[in-house]
């Protein structure tokens, strides 16, 4: 119950941001070192993208791709970027 309202938030900004089709997807793959959160990674890949406004939507993407926010050094995490086209 407590992520739904977070979820619900992040669906309704979604929903206001007008999502448009000039965006298109960019696959990337990362390697989780010793030490890192998802969060870290998220940050190293803010700069790479255009959709994300807030970090947080890129953290739930990541974990939600790679079946959730328990990383292990070694991992290869599949990250998509949302770049301008």
């Amino acid at each position: 119950m407590k992520y739904l309202v977070p979820l619900m938030i992040a669906v309704l900004l979604f929903l206001a941001s007008g999502f448009d089709n000039n965006y298109q997807k960019e696959k990337r793959q990362h390697i989780v070192q010793a030490g890192e959160t998802v969060w870290q990674i998220a940050w190293q890949y803010m700069d790479r993208q255009d959709r994300y406004r807030d970090v947080r939507e890129l953290v739930h993407d990541i974990a939600k791709e790679n079946g959730g926010n328990v990383i292990r050094p070694g991992d290869v995490l599949d990250i998509t970027l949302w770049v301008k086209k």
